[in-house]
């Protein structure tokens, strides 16, 4: 299986993924209905997007979180989960033309003989004194490695989601075994919501993410550990 390779193959940002990295590799070893709603523990996707310039993203306000998010979506029963991340972000803002970009596809030959964890400090350092006076970025993004050279994702993450109402019917509380992709798009593409799914869509510079969401474990450990990689990216390159 492809996804299973590309999980395998990539390189751990910090502990946090490289423990969730093997929540996932065993439940795609031991549940065959790990791409299916009707396990509590399943495979999701996320589109982290950005702009040519890597200097803002999109987010949209989510009905159930009631805060800014980024966009994603369930696999469904499809283990292809960069086309779901691409089909989720045409659906839930309009965006017609996007592209996956790897990671390793933003660092120049020549930069790749960098000190990785010197950089990931660097990194995390200089978005931690940005935005220190509202949140704080959790210590183990220090300990963040390059990207994977193989891999074509951007980010792993083991979500809790909180049981609550949907469509009339209750969710019990379960597991996301989330997967993002890093996401380029034009500025110039239009943008619009999903009525059932959100109440609004913007493109946001990067120093406003923290400050938008309202979900602090989202904000703090994720949120962050997406602004640090983007940043090491740009050091590297």
């Amino acid at each position: 299986m492809a996804l299973y390779q590309d999980i395998a193959s990539y390189h751990p940002f910090n502990e946090q993924e490289a423990a969730d990295r093997h929540v996932m590799l065993r439940a795609l070893k031991s549940n065959r209905f790990c791409f299916d709603r009707k396990s509590q523990a399943h495979f999701t996707c996320s589109a982290w997007v950005v702009n040519p310039e890597k200097t803002q993203t999109i987010m949209v306000f989510h009905n159930i979180y009631n805060s800014w998010s980024w966009i994603g979506g369930h696999a469904d029963g499809c283990s292809d989960l960069a086309a779901i991340a691409l089909r989720e972000l045409r659906e839930e803002t309009g965006v017609e033309h996007a592209r996956i970009v790897s990671p390793w596809e933003c660092v120049d030959r020549s930069s790749r003989r960098l000190n990785a964890d010197q950089k990931a400090k660097a990194s995390a350092n200089e978005i931690s004194n940005e935005t220190a006076s509202a949140n704080k970025i959790p210590n183990e993004v220090v300990n963040a490695t390059a990207p994977s050279p193989t891999s074509p994702l951007f980010s792993l993450e083991v979500l809790t989601v909180d049981g609550h109402e949907k469509n009339n019917r209750y969710i019990s509380s379960h597991l996301h075994l989330n997967v993002t992709y890093l996401v380029e798009v034009d500025p110039s593409e239009a943008l619009r919501i999903k009525p059932d799914e959100n109440s609004g869509v913007k493109w946001v510079s990067l120093d406003q993410v923290l400050n938008m969401s309202d979900e602090p474990w989202i904000r703090e450990h994720i949120y962050a550990k997406l602004l640090a990689k983007l940043n090491l990216l740009k050091q590297l390159v």
